[in-house]
């Protein structure tokens, strides 16, 4: 088993995983704010291009709304599928 990271003699480094998602709505700007006002050391989030080449963070590299609708949709389609129901 691998050591923890730790910056060069210190604790090991704290990383919230999709920031403070227990109190915030995960890989959201209050969620990495809130994580850092809590004392992490920094945040980890996966960022993914949609179909049409815009970058966004999301935890899954494919881009559902509900039941597998919207795989794979540029952000204008889950724009439009997304405010109207």
């Amino acid at each position: 088993m691998s050591s923890p990271a730790r910056l060069p003699g210190r604790r090991p480094l704290i990383i919230a995983h999709r920031g403070a998602s227990q109190v915030c709505r995960e890989n959201t700007l209050p969620a990495f704010e809130r994580a850092l006002e809590m004392g992490v050391d920094g945040v980890e989030l996966d960022v993914h291009a949609t179909r049409d080449g815009v970058l966004v963070v999301h935890h899954d590299p494919v881009l559902t709304i509900g039941h597998g609708d919207g795989a794979e949709a540029s952000v204008p389609e889950r724009t439009a599928r997304t405010s109207s129901g």
